[in-house]
């Protein structure tokens, strides 16, 4: 007579995959000697990024794989602190009230006057953002202080729109009309690398940022009435 190994059934295996979980240090073996992990499938729901799925499934596709492709870059020494100084320097605007002040000592009167407007502006655009967009969509953030390797600031608000995409994009539009050529593209520069960071510290994400850039442009439209006012103002006391 020949010896037929007997079978566990599918409600053992079941019962043995229940109870391997519960007790730490049990497996089943199969009669090929290969452990549990060879056998069992993974059925614990999968656990999205937090917020990823808050604006639909399209969405979410695209922020997992720019995320995916910052991913390459974090932990090079280089991009981490390209982007982690950009994320901090990005906090209240800092960077682009720093900017007015240096426009204004190497200016005159018209150019102090700006760098005067654009710290109002980027307050008001602050307060329509923060205090008022934010709230309508309260998108959770994909992380509460950021990615573990990058120390940055643990924000108040929720994510979309991303604060600094908006407030880069908003103060570099109005920049722009002020300065051309060279001093443009350097300001357009700085924006990008601030809005980005916000993605690669995980803060943000990719979406945000591409929202808090669309919703900077719009606010920079808007604001052109009193810039205009401003440059004529100037003109005339020029």
């Amino acid at each position: 007579l020949h010896h037929r190994p007997l079978r566990p059934s599918t409600g053992l295996v079941v019962f043995i995959v229940h109870l391997s979980a519960l007790v730490p240090g049990l497996w089943w073996r199969s009669r090929a000697g290969t452990s549990r992990t060879d056998h069992i499938v993974n059925t614990a729901p999968h656990n999205p990024i937090p917020g990823v799925t808050h604006l639909g499934p399209v969405v979410a596709r695209f922020d997992e794989q720019a995320d995916a492709v910052l991913e390459r870059l974090r932990g090079r020494r280089v991009p981490d602190v390209v982007f982690r100084t950009a994320s901090h320097l990005g906090d209240f605007s800092m960077i682009w009230h720093l900017i007015g002040l240096l426009r204004a000592c190497r200016g005159g009167r018209h150019a102090r006057r700006q760098a005067i407007v654009l710290s109002l502006l980027l307050g008001a655009e602050s307060l329509i953002v923060n205090q008022g967009v934010k709230r309508l969509v309260r998108r959770q953030r994909p992380t509460v202080n950021g990615d573990e390797r990058l120390s940055v600031r643990r924000p108040t608000t929720s994510s979309f729109p991303s604060g600094h995409a908006s407030s880069a994009t908003f103060a570099s539009s109005v920049l722009c009309r002020w300065d051309r050529g060279p001093w443009c593209a350097l300001w357009r520069l700085v924006a990008l690398i601030v809005a980005t960071s916000r993605g690669y510290v995980r803060i943000h994400h990719a979406s945000d940022v591409v929202g808090g850039a669309l919703v900077g442009v719009s606010l920079a439209r808007m604001a052109r009435p009193i810039v205009r006012a401003l440059e004529c103002s100037g003109g005339k006391r020029g």
